[in-house]
């Protein structure tokens, strides 16, 4: 009986237990989260002096994570962030981190009648979206969503753009790179 608990007890703790991915990035300035081992981390942030980029790097800083928590103390100051969905989050100072792979997938929402649409980087003119570029030699925007735009009389709707750290307490991971919503007024 001793042996079945024994089990049970090390696969709750297992389960329980979050595990971070190597590599995050802060979506507000690129600093850059590294794990290193399950004890330590690296963090590195831009420090910009004209055209010039350079990094401040934190070595070797040590980590602990309880729950759903990362903690670790830099530069004398203890930094919690709760580890969610892709993101670590830091609400005091309102810091987030989404890990690498998810940074170059992101997308921005756009709610249009309640009904949400995702596209990459919105081009607007005069605050409705007419444009969605993947990178400079295509242009894509979601059908539904362009034929929807094309029929819109703007004196009849409003457009709200939610950013930052006020999309991603409101929306979650779907905010993480803002959120256009237009309705009627």
């Amino acid at each position: 009986m001793k042996f079945i608990f024994v089990i049970f007890y090390f696969s709750t703790l297992s389960l329980n237990a979050q595990i971070l991915e190597k590599k995050y990035i802060k979506i507000n300035d690129k600093s850059v989260l590294e794990v290193i081992n399950n004890n330590n981390i690296i963090l590195k942030y831009p420090i910009i002096y004209g055209d010039l980029i350079k990094t401040k790097n934190f070595l070797n800083l040590e980590y602990e994570i309880k729950n759903d928590t990362l903690n670790y103390i830099e530069d004398g100051i203890n930094k919690t962030f709760l580890i969610k969905e892709k993101m670590l989050i830091n609400y005091s100072n309102q810091d987030v981190f989404i890990k690498e792979e998810e940074y170059l997938k992101r997308l921005t929402l756009v709610i249009f009648d309640n009904e949400n649409f995702y596209i990459r980087f919105p081009k607007t003119s005069n605050g409705i979206i007419v444009e969605d570029y993947i990178n400079n030699d295509s242009e894509v925007l979601n059908n539904k969503l362009k034929k929807k735009l094309k029929n819109i009389n703007k004196n009849k709707y409003n457009v709200e753009i939610i950013k930052g750290f006020e999309a991603i307490e409101k929306y979650g991971y779907e905010g993480i790179n803002g959120v256009i919503v237009i309705k009627k007024k």
